[in-house]
Parts: structure tokens; C-alpha cells; sequence
């Protein structure tokens, strides 16, 4: 009886640790820095689900409920705060905070114009460097809801929402601190990763989102991945080291057959051969008209790193950075006064493919199967299963 009795409390003193491990990271907020870019001076708050409390350099002044809106404007080097009839007085800070859990606002900028969005959680405003500073702050999960739905679209499989989970899930654990000193974890633009608020047009998100709680892609050495994805790879990944000199060894190059055919698969662009001719002599040592004109022509049946002209070495990334191109995966046809530019995929190449992950999902593949067909000898696990050291303060 005291063997059994023994082995009872260690399940149950595991079972604890579980579920108190689970709700820390049900409650895991994460604070995401809004149109950081864009230098805000006036905006609309506008309550479409639930009801918020007002609240200016911490003392409550109102409350805010489903139809109604605020007006936030940066007046004489303040916050003011109204509601078209009443100015509710000027502040170094203000905050809008969610009354029950699932509530929803709406946020228009007026000044810069901008897109309204709809976001989950609360609002909380700062005066950053004579500008507004807008932070929401939400639920971790609820965040990466709406980081799949914006990186990856709502037509897709539920295998391909876990597994963009996960990523999106390690992505922002590794970044956490991408912003020092500015108040927040992560921005919503692609410096970060692109989060345009709630996730509503697909369900099948949040159950991806729910069903990989907690779970994180790591190396060997239990150290979370860098969670890297693109579009399409157009047949075949890339090595991190041939785009940005320097890569892990889990970020290999892979064939990827199920990228072939999808939508982002195949671009065509022009430039003029004089135009080519004039970059390529811009950005070469040696004297370009010495060579033949085919011999300045890229050709790749396969991804290369560089593009080698005589004595001079090209990196293909830069030629696709700066040319604006869609992929450096790329071959060139003389027509003429022109070269036509036949690509092969969207984006880096490094990582994930993300038309080649759904189409793994819509034939059965697993979000395990897929993340492990783009990534090298890794494993899905939870992120108490990490070192500590390797993990941000918020998560320990």
C-alpha cells in the first residue's frame, strides 16, 4: 500500500505541475507594439465586443461599451482622450483595458490614414519620442492566432495551421527582447512577424493554435529553432548560409516537389539588357565588355549562392534584392533589347515552405511531418522542456 500510495502522489505532484505549467502559459500576455512604423498622432477606438474601462495616467474615467468609440490625440505633448462630447482631460498615459476576457475593439488611424483593424485584448497608449506609442496586450495565444491568419492566409489545412503555430510560437519566444526599451515584446510588422489583429476568418486557426499549445520546434541541443518560413521555395529550399552567410544546421536545403505547381511556384519579369549590362558593370571589378553577351546572362536549373562573371562573384541574393525580384532562384533569356527573368518561387527560400507545407497538409501529412521535412534532425517539444537559459524571463 505505501508503494501504490507513493507513485499516486508523484502523479498527481505531476499532474499539478502540468496543469499549473498550462496556465501560466494560458496566461502568458505578450505586449505587441502597433504601427510602430507609422508615427501616429491621432486615433479611433471604437468597442465592437464586450466592454473596456478608460483609464488616463492610472484614474478610471470611463466605461466603453459595444458601439462606442474614443478619440485619442496627441495635442501640446499629451494624450487627450474624448469622445466627440466630452474632453476627458490631457495625459502622459493612457489605458483601455478589457472588462471580461473576449472582448474586441476596433482601431482606425486618422492621422496617418491607415486601415482599421480589429484587435483582441486591451490598449494601452504612451508618449514615445513626441509620438503615440499604441501597445496591445493579449493573450500569447490569441496573438499567434492572428500571426498565422496574417502570414499564412484562412484557406488553409489544420496540419498546416499546427505546424505554422509552432513556428510562429518560436519565432516569438526567441525574439521576445527584439525591442529593448520600447515597452514591448514584438512588433506587428514584418521586423517581427506581421500580426494585423484577431483572428476571425477561419476557426480551424484557433484550434491549431489550441491544439499545439505550449509546443516549440528545437534542435538537438533542446535550443528553440530559428523558426524561419517563406513563401514558396519553387522546388527547392536554400541553406541559411548561401542567403545570409551564417545559418544553423538544421536550415538545410531540401528538394521540395510540393511547392511545384501552387501559386506563388513560377514569376516572369523584363528589364532591358542595357539596364542589366549597366548594374552588372556597376557591380563588378573587371571590364563586363570583354565578355560575350551570353556569358552575362544567369542561368540555374538548380539554386546557386553566386553568380560567377569572369574573375567577379555575384551573391544572387543581392542581384534579388536589389532588382526587386520575387526569388533569387531565378534563369535569364536574351529577347532582343530585353531579358526576360523566368523565376522559380517567393521569398527567401530558407526554412518552410508555405505553399509546399499546405499542399503537405492536403495530402495527409502531419504538422510533425511537415516540420520535419523542411527542417534538419529537429523535435517538436514543449517549452518546459528547454533549458531555462535558453528561454526569456517572462517564460521561466
Amino acid at each position: 500500500m505505501g508503494i501504490n500510495r507513493g507513485r499516486i502522489l508523484r502523479l498527481l505532484l505531476h499532474l499539478l505541475l502540468v496543469w499549473l505549467f498550462t496556465f501560466r502559459l494560458a496566461a502568458q500576455e505578450v505586449r505587441v507594439g502597433l504601427f510602430d512604423d507609422q508615427s501616429p498622432k491621432t486615433l479611433v477606438f471604437h468597442c465592437v465586443g464586450g466592454s473596456y474601462h478608460a483609464y488616463g495616467d492610472s484614474v478610471f474615467y470611463r466605461e466603453i461599451k459595444i458601439g462606442e468609440l474614443v478619440y485619442i490625440s496627441l495635442m501640446n505633448g499629451k494624450l487627450v482622450l474624448m469622445d466627440g462630447e466630452l474632453h476627458f482631460g490631457a495625459f502622459d498615459q493612457l489605458e483601455i483595458k478589457e472588462v471580461a476576457s473576449k472582448s474586441n475593439f476596433r482601431l482606425k488611424l486618422v492621422d496617418p490614414a491607415w486601415d482599421t483593424r480589429q484587435y483582441p485584448g486591451s490598449l494601452e497608449i504612451n508618449l514615445f519620442h513626441g509620438t503615440i506609442q499604441i501597445i496591445n496586450k493579449l493573450p500569447l495565444d490569441e496573438y499567434l492566432a492572428g500571426v498565422v491568419e496574417t502570414e499564412s492566409g484562412s484557406t488553409a489545412g489544420f496540419e498546416f495551421y499546427k505546424a505554422q503555430a509552432i513556428l510562429c510560437r518560436s519565432y516569438a519566444i526567441n525574439n521576445w527582447g527584439k525591442h529593448p526599451g520600447q515597452n514591448f515584446n514584438l512588433c506587428d510588422n514584418t521586423h517581427c512577424q506581421a500580426y494585423h489583429g484577431v483572428s476571425e476568418g477561419n476557426p480551424m486557426i484557433h484550434d491549431a493554435v489550441l491544439a499545439s499549445h505550449g509546443l516549440v520546434l528545437a534542435d538537438q541541443s533542446s535550443s528553440i529553432v530559428s523558426a524561419i518560413f517563406h513563401s514558396n521555395s519553387g522546388g527547392e529550399t536554400q541553406r541559411a548560409t548561401d542567403v545570409w552567410n551564417s545559418g544553423e544546421e538544421y536550415l538545410q536545403a531540401v528538394l521540395d516537389p510540393f511547392s511545384l505547381g501552387q501559386r506563388n511556384a513560377k514569376w516572369e519579369k523584363s528589364i532591358s539588357f542595357a539596364e542589366w549590362k549597366e548594374f552588372l558593370q556597376r557591380k563588378c571589378q573587371s571590364d563586363i565588355s570583354k565578355l560575350n553577351d551570353d556569358q552575362l546572362l544567369i542561368l540555374q536549373d538548380h539554386r546557386k549562392k553566386h553568380f560567377i562573371l569572369g574573375n567577379d562573384s555575384l551573391r544572387l541574393a543581392d542581384i534579388r534584392s536589389e532588382l526587386m525580384l520575387r526569388s533569387a532562384f531565378f534563369s535569364m533569356e536574351r529577347q532582343g533589347d530585353m531579358v526576360l527573368i523566368r523565376g522559380k518561387g517567393y521569398g527567401h527560400g530558407v526554412g518552410m515552405s508555405q505553399e509546399g507545407a499546405m499542399e503537405m497538409a492536403r495530402q495527409g501529412f502531419s504538422a510533425s511531418d511537415i516540420l520535419r521535412f523542411y527542417f534538419y534532425n529537429v523535435q517538436i517539444v514543449e517549452i518546459d522542456d528547454i533549458p531555462e537559459s535558453e528561454l526569456p524571463e517572462d517564460f521561466k
